[in-house]
């Protein structure tokens, strides 16, 4: 999964440009908005949190704010529940997991 397809599909979700999503606006829309992104971005690429933060226009630290407060919205805010698992499903639908048979670790690749 590309990092610009995460980006471009989580703010098509909220109905936010990729500049919207950037900006310096506070409300919930766009907060949780990128907070998924990092989520996702955390989830599906090996980018660091400050990498992460270059993509939303935010330090390290914030992200890392971001994280915790989507790991609480998915267990409390039933109004965020049913869009973040609808992105989910189709950021993991577009891998495929492949277990090596030697080790036993697992690696992602796009699937075909």
């Amino acid at each position: 999964m590309s990092i610009e397809t995460i980006i471009q599909k989580t703010c098509t979700a909220f109905s936010l440009s990729k500049e919207e999503m950037k900006s310096r606006k506070r409300t919930t829309r766009y907060v949780v908005c990128r907070g998924f992104i990092a989520y996702f971005l955390k989830k599906h690429t090996n980018l660091s949190l400050s990498k992460i933060g270059i993509q939303i226009s935010r330090d390290h630290a914030n992200v890392l704010h971001l994280l915790r407060l989507i790991e609480t919205y998915k267990k409390m805010d039933v109004s965020w529940y049913d869009l973040f698992n609808s992105l989910e499903d189709e950021f993991c639908i577009r891998e495929k997991t492949i277990v090596c048979p030697t080790c036993g670790h697992t690696t992602h690749d796009a699937a075909s």
